[in-house]
């Protein structure tokens, strides 16, 4: 509990005995919105009989599954689970200074497997979440607009099951991530629920009168940039740029088999903005930049890839940070929301997205870097 980490393997989360815990050196861990988190363990090693002994212990055989989580609070927070892939050591001459590692991905990783051919039908969601539903404890799948029927067009699997998903999640404006709710078993392990979340981030959901709501923070902590000595400052770094030389908008026309004339698409950014009364991309320079991208043949499919392309362009605020779990007071994960303080006047009042963690931890704190974005400027 003292290295700022708690590492338990094999299905039943157990924590690693007292020996092996204490020859670790530094956990990484790297998330990140739509991408399997990727993991390393580093443990200090030395010769034994002409080779690193913890390269064979089968406690770290690949495949075992490693589940990397810290303390917060009260609260037990989940940073990933997921099975070892890799192996990498460093052997010094003498033996004291080497190391060896495990490396790993989520559990994403079992969807990327096997090579599925398959011709769906029904919605792209109900195929997504019958896949997620066989594979983890929870699937949060949100309804995609398009039904594919035998007697149209069906839904197309040429790939492993991640790639699909992946491929859905990108067509129809949505992310794919995997999220976690842990606890200590009274058994001694960790107690893991995992849902497989294939849904808009930050939640599209709107108001009772059907205005987009605006995107609050999601979290209590926020980012103390440019703030008075007494409020003390909890980030070592930040920096903010604006590209506002993307796309704002799309029309295309798709032509429907069942058609003479082609079917006009206007597509919109929906994903509501950050901030209080927020300066758009669009709104900002007033140049129109079209977006060129071919349509899908349907206009329902068309209008979704539309949008979709037009959300990722939206986030033209691009940030980084770096601090440390002590600073910040909790940790941030991708999909999180958080409020920046004192980012600068342009930008007014600051909310960021997760976009990118990258955990580090050893016996001396655990230190965050941090990618976030935006989409809007501060009225």
């Amino acid at each position: 509990m003292g290295f700022g980490a708690i590492i338990t393997t094999g299905d039943g989360n157990r924590p690693l005995d007292a020996a092996l815990a204490g020859c670790l050196t530094e956990v990484r861990v790297e998330q990140s919105l739509d991408d399997p988190a990727q993991f390393a363990i580093r443990f200090a090693d030395d010769i034994e009989d002409g080779k690193l002994s913890r390269a064979s212990d089968p406690r770290l055989k690949p495949e075992t599954l490693m589940t990397i989580a810290v303390q917060v609070d009260q609260a037990l927070v989940v940073l990933v689970r997921g099975p070892v892939t890799e192996h990498r050591s460093q052997m010094t001459v003498g033996g004291p200074g080497s190391w060896f590692e495990v490396h790993g991905l989520d559990r994403r990783d079992l969807l990327d497997r096997s090579c599925v051919q398959a011709a769906w039908t029904g919605r792209a969601s109900d195929v997504a979440r019958g896949i997620l539903q066989a594979n983890f404890d929870v699937a949060n799948v949100e309804d995609t607009s398009r039904s594919y029927e035998t007697n149209d067009t069906t839904l197309n699997q040429r790939s492993t099951d991640l790639s699909f998903l992946t491929q859905i999640a990108r067509r129809n404006n949505l992310h794919f991530w995997i999220s976690y709710v842990g606890e200590q078993s009274p058994l001694g392990g960790l107690q893991v629920t995992e849902t497989a979340n294939l849904a808009s981030s930050p939640s599209r959901a709107t108001g009772a009168v059907g205005a987009p709501l605006p995107l609050a923070p999601t979290t209590s902590l926020s980012l103390k940039v440019n703030v008075p000595p007494k409020d003390c400052p909890n980030v070592t770094a930040f920096q903010v740029s604006t590209d506002t030389a993307r796309p704002s908008a799309y029309r295309t026309g798709a032509m429907q088999t069942a058609e003479v004339n082609p079917a006009t698409t206007d597509v919109s950014d929906p994903q509501p903005p950050t901030g209080e009364q927020p300066k758009r991309l669009h709104d900002i320079g007033g140049i129109r930049r079209e977006l060129c991208m071919a349509g899908a043949g349907d206009p329902v499919e068309t209008q979704a890839r539309g949008e979709a392309a037009l959300t990722e362009a939206g986030f033209f605020v691009q940030a980084t940070a770096s601090t440390t779990k002590h600073m910040l007071g909790g940790i941030l994960r991708p999909h999180d929301i958080v409020s920046a303080i004192g980012v600068g006047p342009a930008l007014g009042p600051a909310a960021f997205r997760v976009k990118q963690v990258t955990h580090v931890i050893n016996a001396a704190e655990h230190f965050m870097d941090l990618a976030l974005e935006s989409n809007g400027l501060g009225g």
